[in-house]
């Protein structure tokens, strides 16, 4: 597994297998933002069959090998517990609605996020793809796969659900494909959250917008005064 972790990586940086050492560093350009580094946790996912928190904090791959495989590069066994699961184990997140107030008024809150169209993984089949697979629901890939450029479209719900976590921070850990934006009859987009394999709608505004070349999204958290 070691050595299939290290070609992962060396694939994604486009460098040398060799070139991967303890000391190669995560932290650069190519892998700034949540999307690189869920391109990074799919892969993972798919070829090593393990689900890790830490491929989002890591900072060299030594630090990265260390919170997957609970080995560190010279050997030394550490533990991954709290941070590294095996797929398919009976995970079950929880996730409860946050509130802010100042005293007792609800204060609104709200998220943005834009990304790059072109970041997003050219594949032949979106629905085997571990990318897309681990960030959209089957309701969305449908949607998208009936647009003339889907990849805008998976774009634009990537960003809303990345606003959506900035703008409540107790979605931060949730899966994202748990979080899903539905669209139709020209009606505004809602989200809905997974739980249990149920989606229940959640009272939040979200509006996206994109272009050949980028989307953007903005999310409001809905409150009662």
């Amino acid at each position: 597994m070691e050595h299939e972790l290290k070609q992962i990586v060396a694939e994604l940086f486009e460098t040398d297998f060799h070139a991967v050492n303890a000391d190669f560093l995560l932290s650069t350009r190519r892998m700034q933002g949540s999307l690189a580094r869920a391109k990074l946790d799919a892969a993972i996912r798919h070829r090593l069959g393990v689900k890790c928190r830490g491929v989002y904090s890591a900072q060299t791959y030594g630090e990265l090998q260390e919170a997957v495989l609970g080995v560190s590069v010279n050997g030394a066994e550490t533990d991954t517990s709290s941070s590294s699961v095996k797929m398919g184990a009976n995970v079950k997140p929880s996730v409860m609605l946050g509130e802010n107030r100042i005293g007792s008024v609800p204060v609104l809150s709200c998220g943005i996020d834009i990304e790059m169209v072109d970041s997003f993984p050219k594949v032949d089949d979106y629905w085997k793809d571990s990318f897309y697979t681990n960030s959209f629901s089957s309701v969305e890939i449908a949607y998208c796969l009936l647009q003339e450029n889907p990849r805008m479209h998976f774009a634009a719900r990537w960003c809303a659900k990345e606003a959506l976590k900035k703008c409540e921070s107790s979605y931060l850990s949730e899966e994202m494909k748990n979080l899903e934006v539905v669209s139709s009859n020209g009606a505004p987009p809602i989200f809905r959250h997974y739980q249990n394999g149920i989606p229940v709608p959640i009272p939040f505004v979200v509006s996206m917008s994109h272009t050949s070349l980028m989307a953007v999204a903005m999310t409001i958290k809905q409150a009662n005064v």
